[in-house]
């Protein structure tokens, strides 16, 4: 049966290891065979996939397909028309956004997801500085994880793997001071002192850690953990407590959920957004109000 509506396939050409061609000509085949024509866009830059998408109407275009990273899946997903909704082909280093949404790199899956995929809708925050917004899927670091990326993407060299951050996640728990800030959510303040916080919206994070296990994107909020950073002892407790899953009311771990935050500092702090160094503290998390439709399993559970 032909489907007059196309299929937009945006594609980031330095994801993954080796060449997305055979891919995109796999989901070009797959498409066509379901009676729509398929447009393939190859972004050649931060914005360029936004701005195609931007273009795309519910009522011409069927769906997206992303072939890409988390960062290509934030571009998109936050810029997209209503109604239209997303398939991921997961290419970049973590892929939470298609982990958490059950979809893996095999094709066939993509294709059966378009043909049968039931609409999941995720809420869409947002980081805001005094004259910029960024809206984000997944999480917004502030203080150590944000000092890493800087590390990470200061010294990147094509592609970037689990190793990339090894040597900067050492030299950082050495030589990183935790700066002192100020964390204040919609009940008042949440926690002032040295240490690190984490803003979340998906509770997926990398490597497979879950620092904001209650994070649900699809209940309004955002849930926001603060650890406790006096020491480095202290730092490594917290990761272990981490990795057990056991930080959520442990000694110096605040977590709550919100509709907004906000996260300020004497000084100059880092922060990221989705595994991607931003503007620096002061910075207002909150909810857009806004949601991106995806593509899920019938049977996907979170």
């Amino acid at each position: 049966m032909t489907d007059d509506r196309y299929v937009q396939v945006v594609v980031n050409p330095v994801s993954g290891r080796s060449s997305s061609e055979p891919i995109v000509a796999a989901l070009v085949q797959h498409v066509e065979a379901m009676g729509s024509a398929a447009r393939v866009h190859r972004t050649t830059g931060p914005g360029d996939g936004a701005r195609v998408v931007a273009a795309c109407r519910p009522e011409e275009c069927r769906a997206l397909v992303v072939v890409g990273g988390d960062g290509t899946v934030r571009e998109v997903a936050t810029s997209v028309r209503p109604g239209v909704p997303i398939v991921i082909v997961p290419r970049g280093t973590e892929n939470l956004v298609a982990k958490y949404l059950g979809m893996t790199a095999d094709v066939d899956s993509a294709a059966r997801l378009l043909r049968e995929g039931v609409p999941l809708d995720i809420d869409i925050a947002e980081a805001r500085w005094t004259n910029r917004a960024k809206k984000f899927l997944l999480v917004g670091g502030v203080g150590f994880d944000a000092e890493v990326v800087r590390m990470v993407h200061g010294g990147r060299r094509g592609h970037i793997t689990h190793l990339s951050y090894v040597w900067p996640i050492l030299k950082t728990l050495l030589t990183f001071r935790h700066p002192s800030i100020r964390v204040e959510t919609d009940d008042g303040v949440q926690y002032e002192g040295r240490g690190m916080v984490f803003v979340g919206n998906i509770p997926r994070y990398a490597i497979g850690l879950r620092l904001v296990p209650k994070a649900d994107p699809q209940d309004g909020l955002l849930d926001v953990c603060a650890f406790e950073c006096a020491s480095r002892l202290r730092l490594i407790r917290h990761a272990l407590m981490v990795v057990l899953g056991r930080h959520v009311g442990s000694r110096g771990v605040h977590y709550s959920q919100t509709r907004s935050v906000r996260v300020s500092a004497a000084g100059h702090v880092e922060v990221e957004i989705d595994g991607d160094l931003a503007e620096p503290l002061p910075v207002e998390f909150s909810m857009t109000g806004e949601r991106a439709r995806f593509l899920v399993s019938p049977d996907w559970r979170a």
